[in-house]
């Protein structure tokens, strides 16, 4: 009897322990690495998702281009979406001057982490499809 209350007593504080460090766990945010297609369209609208994949909250998101941060509120163009372990940044109408690089920050108490995309607006009349396009109305032309 004696045996098999120590036993339990010893499985209690195993259990407590174990319940203890899940509870006071302090863990930086972890982002989940997305990779975005660095060649977008002139004129698309992108939407760059960000996920806390790890850590423990509450967290605050911030979105900066070329290290320097995005405010959705100043344009409206820009929108930012955030929840409890996400956030996304949505750019309406790309533009040559939304190429750059994009960085999502996740923070809490005990630390922080990002996650940055390189994306690359593509000119509706770039030169090289300019040209295409000519010599291809050229030879089409002069095939009669």
């Amino acid at each position: 009897m004696e045996k098999m209350l120590k036993t339990i007593i010893l499985l209690f504080f195993l259990l407590i322990s174990n319940i203890s460090k899940h509870c006071w766990a302090r863990i930086a945010p972890k982002i989940a690495i997305i990779h975005l297609k660095e060649q977008q369209n002139y004129g698309a609208k992108l939407k760059m998702p960000c996920f806390v994949s790890e850590g423990n909250g509450p967290f605050v998101f911030e979105w900066q281009k070329n290290g320097q941060s995005i405010f959705s509120n100043r344009s409206d163009r820009y929108r930012i979406d955030s929840s409890e372990d996400s956030s996304s940044l949505t750019i309406f109408a790309l533009n040559q001057f939304d190429s750059g690089n994009y960085t999502c920050l996740a923070r809490n108490e005990f630390g922080y982490d990002s996650q940055t995309n390189s994306i690359a607006v593509k000119d509706i009349l770039s030169p090289s499809s300019f040209f295409s396009t000519i010599i291809f109305l050229f030879i089409e032309f002069n095939k009669t």
